[in-house]
């Protein structure tokens, strides 16, 4: 079984990034076998995997998220407790989510001796991405910004739907 094997191209919210990437590195393996960096590109495609997993978990949560709202007007209810939890969890996704995009943004921009390991990504930058991480999760302190937990569900709901 290949990695190739083990992703449900159909279901999959990275199904077209997915399909790209492999045929990128199909290419890259054909023409360059001597520089191709088969563990980055396995790291690349677990990550998408990973993003993919993580933006099925987001969009679950969204859900029950928002057919709860009415227990933002009962605090001390059950259903207050469980509504607070699916956030808590959410964010826990939403934040992984940026974190293993950064890196995967990292491996394709990657110099390694000299060279870039993935030449055709040498400029990738994604600007939505680098913000989110470094405002609100990594600098919020020198960003004039919040770190993600305190912003409450509206600005949580806000980045889920960028997703």
């Amino acid at each position: 079984m290949t990695w190739r094997d083990m992703i449900d191209y159909s279901k999959s919210f990275f199904s077209s990034t997915i399909t790209l990437f492999d045929s990128y590195q199909s290419k890259y393996k054909k023409d360059k076998p001597n520089q191709y960096p088969s563990r980055w590109v396995h790291e690349v495609v677990k990550r998408l995997r990973q993003l993919s997993f993580i933006c099925d978990q987001i969009k679950a949560y969204e859900k029950e998220i928002m057919s709860m709202t009415d227990a933002l007007n009962h605090p001390h209810s059950q259903k207050f407790s469980e509504f607070s939890r699916y956030l808590f969890e959410a964010e826990f996704f939403v934040e992984s989510f940026y974190y293993i995009a950064f890196r995967v943004k990292e491996i394709l921009t990657h110099i390694s001796g000299g060279r870039n390991i993935f030449p055709e990504f040498k400029n990738f930058n994604a600007i939505g991405l680098r913000n989110v991480r470094n405002h609100l999760l990594e600098h919020p302190e020198k960003h004039g910004g919040e770190v993600l937990g305190s912003l409450g569900s509206d600005l949580f709901i806000d980045i889920v739907n960028v997703i």
